[in-house]
Order: structure tokens, then C-alpha cells, then sequence
């Protein structure tokens, strides 16, 4: 859970979040988010390791910077 701002009759609601498994689970994550919070407004992703997009088995771990928008 992280800040929140005020404006114009919504909030905006900052969220850091860390997900760890394959490359799918990453994906699929992703994916269920968006879908259940369509006012989500994904902000950054950081993969680590770097060559995330290459691996087909094994954990890759992602850094997801988001905000969520809902009225105030």
C-alpha cells in the first residue's frame, strides 16, 4: 500500500507490488489484474533477471509499480 492524491472527485491509489514464479505466472498475473481492476493504471514493470522475455522454465521475479483509480 503506498501514497494516495486527491483530485477532481477520484483517488489514486499507489501500489508497489512483487511477484515471483514463471514466466507464465508473471503473465497470468497480469493478466487477472487488469482484468478484475480495470482502473488500474500499471505505471512500471522491472523483470529480474534481465533476460526475462528469453526464459521458458524456471522463476523470474517482476517489480510492479501501479495505481488504482476509484472515486473519492
Amino acid at each position: 500500500d503506498g501514497q494516495r492524491e486527491n483530485a477532481r472527485g477520484m483517488v489514486r491509489n499507489f501500489f508497489y507490488v512483487r511477484v515471483s514464479g514463471t514466466r507464465g505466472d508473471v503473465i497470468n498475473y497480469l493478466t487477472e489484474l487488469t482484468d478484475s481492476q480495470p482502473a488500474a493504471s500499471i505505471e512500471k514493470i522491472s523483470l529480474y533477471p534481465a533476460n526475462a522475455s528469453t526464459i521458458t522454465s524456471g522463476n523470474t521475479e517482476a517489480h510492479i509499480e501501479l495505481s488504482i483509480f476509484s472515486q473519492n
